[in-house]
């Protein structure tokens, strides 16, 4: 969501879930225990991969813009967006259509990162990081205004993860010099699946009277509406190095998610210096939204000594959403 949801490139140590974080389980068999034991723990850790993510947006209504440098009344748009990056690779298509006549053809072969991963990596060592989330998507659209013969342009179209729950974005030209567009509109559809992003960390509680700490290890999936701010997840997570090797263990947790806006700021309070954001057009930087949020699911591990973990989840994220705190309630058998 606008510069809130994860850390942005070279400025926010992307920490999403690195909150204090708690769980409650009832656990297991402890040797000499005849019943569950209770098991609460916090967790902070980080993102440490974004994984892959495939975006669709279409739409929707035009609030304000102009083309050719004469504002344009606002009305009823037609665009559609399909883009995926992999890694670091970015790729989609898209069209966009006025009532005037303006059409263009799109396709994205780049994008501006809003955030790059691991976190702090640097983007200007090769191999550094391994995967980014766009603040835009970047590439050409083939122009056609109905007089004369298409142009090529380079174009930019805000990615809707920074402006969820229905905000506008802004579809521009890239060029400042010769035939340019710049339009604010509204989506009526956006959404991303999210594949394999992964979360490291550490965790420290106690086992009933016992105190433990550990490591975790997650990896999500998920399918977020933008739109209407709601998000399914489900992947695996693990516990390991624990000093309890009851907690060691590893499965699976399935849950949604809720956002909610929150506050916004300028880009520039946002963005360091010098952050190749600034290159973008002031009509994308003119304002960054935070968002929060908060998740509920259940969850099921396999522990050590053939134990079994069971519970449910709640967690409550920060503002901007980079940290967590998480309440987990379960038994161990």
């Amino acid at each position: 969501m606008k510069l809130g949801r994860f850390v942005f490139a070279g400025l926010l140590c992307l920490l999403l879930f690195a909150s204090p974080v708690t769980l409650a389980a009832t656990s297991t068999a402890h040797e000499n225990q005849a019943g569950p034991t209770q098991l609460l723990l916090g967790l902070e850790g980080a993102i440490t991969g974004a994984g892959n993510q495939h975006y669709e947006l279409n739409g929707g209504q035009l609030l304000s813009g102009t083309v050719d440098n004469q504002p344009v009344s606002p009305g009823k748009v037609s665009f559609d967006i399909d883009a995926d990056v992999i890694g670091l690779t970015v790729s989609g298509h898209g069209t966009l259509q006025l009532p005037s006549g303006f059409q263009a053809r799109i396709t994205i072969n780049d994008a501006v990162p809003a955030a790059y991963f691991p976190i702090g990596c640097d983007p200007t060592v090769m191999g550094a990081c391994d995967s980014e989330i766009p603040l835009v998507f970047t590439g050409m659209a083939s122009v056609q205004t109905g007089k004369g013969d298409p142009m090529q342009l380079p174009i930019g179209i805000e990615s809707a993860y920074w402006d969820p729950l229905g905000l506008s974005i802004v579809l521009t030209s890239l060029n400042t010099v010769g035939f340019t567009f710049s339009l604010v509109v509204s989506y009526n559809t956006a959404t991303i699946s999210w594949t394999g992003v992964q979360l490291d960390g550490g965790f420290a509680g106690s086992l009933g009277s016992e105190p433990v700490e550990g490591l975790y290890h997650q990896v999500t999936y998920s399918q977020e509406n933008l739109l209407k701010g709601t998000e399914s997840d489900f992947g695996s997570i693990a516990f390991y190095g624990a000093s309890d090797t009851t907690l060691d263990g590893q499965g699976f947790f399935f849950g949604h998610t809720s956002f909610t806006l929150a506050e916004e700021e300028p880009c520039s309070a946002v963005f360091p210096t010098g952050s190749p954001i600034f290159d973008l057009p002031p009509s994308i930087l003119s304002h960054c939204i935070a968002t929060g949020a908060t998740s509920n699911g259940v969850f099921f591990m396999a522990g050590g000594h053939g134990s079994f973990i069971f519970g449910t989840y709640n967690t409550v994220w920060t503002v901007p959403s980079i940290g967590t705190a998480t309440t987990v309630i379960a038994s161990v058998f």
